[in-house]
């Protein structure tokens, strides 16, 4: 009961900062356009201080650093929250069964926004009708996943979650700003952002794509391999991070290029920048 107690005292003065964040921007501006999108801009914010102030209270009720509750990547939902449910009794069975709802109704919007940008390059490079291409990405993909619900499932999940999110985007964004900086060129982007944005973007902009942010990407990238091979992610063994982490990586990289190198079925797509030129 002490501990649903402290944890609804941190709700409430989480909830007071909703407030006073709400108030705040209507002095500010003199008007809020819809409570509603307050509130979800508001919300990630609101849900992260309420997920440590959990864990604070879990940390500080055994008498342990935060450290020893709080892991991270998929163990923080699977495996911690589920403690802090069954610390909090009843109402922890409840709450994880919301939290659990919520969590598949995040998993299937994503997945729709995730479908959705594979699909449209795909139509945009075949034509091919959307029914057909978003079946196939489904069927794939359900294929694929089945891996995830073996006995190693959890490992591999946890492995391939990490290399994404760690070098995936990272390799991903080099390549992006290498190709926009030396080979399409930054000011055919600029001269476009600057017709069709409010947002304006100097030459300056030129310089960042072309030498900043390729060199900060590629610090990252190698520094973050380094560390990788002195200290493998989660304990595991190096053959099995390269099997399951960058070989998602490199098969993504190499399956994108192959892709780019098909020829374009939408001829008013490709002939795109032709268009630009003579407009």
């Amino acid at each position: 009961m002490k501990f649903i107690l402290e944890v609804f005292k941190l709700s409430i003065v989480v909830l007071s900062g909703v407030i006073i964040l709400y108030i705040t921007e209507w002095v500010w501006y003199g008007h809020v356009e819809n409570f509603v999108d307050f509130l979800e801009d508001v919300y990630p914010y609101a849900f992260v201080i309420a997920v440590f102030a959990i864990l604070g209270v879990m940390a500080t009720s055994q008498g342990v650093g935060i450290e020893e509750v709080v892991s991270s990547g998929i163990g923080l939902a699977f495996i911690v929250f589920p403690k802090v449910f069954t610390v909090m009794g009843t109402w922890g069975t409840i709450l994880g069964c919301l939290f659990f709802a919520c969590l598949v109704f995040a998993g299937l919007t994503s997945c729709v926004s995730l479908v959705e940008a594979v699909s449209s390059a795909i139509i945009d490079k075949t034509g091919w009708e959307r029914k057909k291409v978003v079946s196939y990405i489904s069927i794939i993909g359900a294929l694929l996943s089945a891996t995830f619900a073996t006995g190693a499932g959890l490992y591999i999940l946890d492995i391939m979650d990490n290399f994404i999110n760690c070098y995936g985007i990272v390799v991903v964004g080099l390549l992006e700003v290498i190709v926009i900086g030396w080979i399409v060129k930054p000011a055919t982007i600029r001269n476009h952002t600057n017709k069709t944005s409010y947002f304006k973007i100097g030459k300056w902009w030129d310089f960042v794509v072309k030498f900043i942010t390729p060199t900060m990407l590629l610090i990252m990238l190698i520094s973050n391999f380094v560390a990788e091979l002195k200290a493998p992610y989660g304990d595991y063994n190096l053959p099995e991070l390269f099997a399951y982490g960058w070989s998602v990586v490199g098969l993504g990289i190499i399956g994108a290029l192959l892709f780019s190198k098909a020829p374009w079925k939408n001829k008013e797509i490709e002939n795109f920048n032709d268009e630009e030129e003579v407009a």
